[in-house]
This record gives structure tokens, C-alpha cells and sequence, in this order.
């Protein structure tokens, strides 16, 4: 129900909170594939600053990460690059896979060393699935999004979104009192 109406960064904000619950991180990252590499489209955590001043370091680690996982896979403390292992000490990399398609990885990332037991992999692994569920959901709920507000020929905003925005500037206007 969550991924229906929400998408992956809502949807992540609530998914990482409860994660939390169940397995302690410092960082929780959501790399999602495009074409052969991973983007980084979601960060939370007190350490998230060091993976938003250099996301390439770490986008170019969770592909390492990827070419090695089979799908639905749980690894603990895979290898790490030198240059992401001063901030971080432990890692727990599970891919995510939804209807037979890589959609990509969650990594959650601890300071302490040997942070993570074979018991938070299957805690991780257990609950993957419903993860993979939620992420497919969330980026359906992305594209329908932008395909309701922009042409599909073009890829240009369409009347839709002209409507959308013209009642927020409408809307900001009224609030600040301007033109």
C-alpha cells in the first residue's frame, strides 16, 4: 500500500525508519541501476554527508558490489574501496530484484568493525523481497507521474503540468502577496 501512492524517496524515508528497527545502520543507501551503472537515489543516516560529497566513490563501489551478488543475495562486508573505508567499517549489501529484473541495491553501511552477523544478513535477506516489491512500485509510481505530466512523443511538460504549476504559482503569489 505504501509504494502505491508514494514514490522512492518517500517511500525509502518510511522503509529505511523501519529498517532501523530491525537491523542498527549508521548510512542507508539505495543505489537503483541505469543502463549498467548504479545512481545513487536515496541516502539517510548521520553519515549520509560523506556519501553526498562523493557519490561517485560510492556508486562506483555498489557496481563492484553488483557484478559479484547473485540476485536476491545478502553479502556481509563485501569488499570494501579503500577511499569509502575510512567512514565506514561494516557493510550489509543485499541486490534487489523484483519479477526477474535487477532493479538494484541496498546497502547499509555501520562506523563500528564487524557490525553485522550472519543473523542481520537473514534478517535483510528475509525481508528483501517486500523491499524489491516496494522499490518496483515506488519508480512505476515515479514513471506514471512524469508520463501523466509530459508529452510522450516530445518528453516536454504538456497542459497538464502547465495547469499544475500555474496553480502553484498561483497559489505562491496569493501567499506572498505578489504578482
Amino acid at each position: 500500500m505504501l509504494s502505491i501512492t508514494l514514490g522512492v524517496t518517500e517511500t525509502m524515508t518510511v522503509v529505511a525508519a523501519k529498517l532501523q528497527r530491525l537491523v542498527e545502520y549508521s548510512c542507508c543507501v539505495l543505489f537503483l541501476r541505469d543502463e549498467d551503472q548504479l545512481a545513487c537515489q536515496f541516502i539517510s543516516g548521520v553519515n549520509a554527508e560523506s556519501i553526498k560529497n562523493n557519490p561517485l566513490l560510492f556508486e562506483e563501489q555498489a557496481t563492484t558490489w553488483l557484478a559479484h551478488l547473485q540476485p536476491s543475495t545478502v553479502e556481509i562486508n563485501p569488499r570494501i574501496n579503500a577511499r569509502t573505508d575510512k567512514t565506514f567499517q561494516s557493510t550489509l549489501v543485499i541486490s534487489l530484484v523484483f519479477q526477474d529484473r535487477l532493479l538494484g541495491v541496498l546497502a547499509l553501511y555501520h562506523k563500528e568493525r564487524n557490525a553485522y552477523t550472519t543473523e542481520h544478513g537473514s534478517v535483510i535477506e528475509s525481508i528483501g523481497p517486500q523491499i524489491s516489491a516496494i522499490v518496483a512500485n515506488s519508480l512505476l509510481f515515479n514513471q506514471t507521474q512524469y508520463d501523466s505530466l509530459s508529452d510522450p512523443l516530445t518528453g516536454l511538460p504538456n497542459r497538464r503540468a502547465f495547469t499544475r504549476h500555474l496553480k502553484d504559482a498561483l497559489s505562491s503569489a496569493q501567499r506572498t502577496q505578489s504578482q
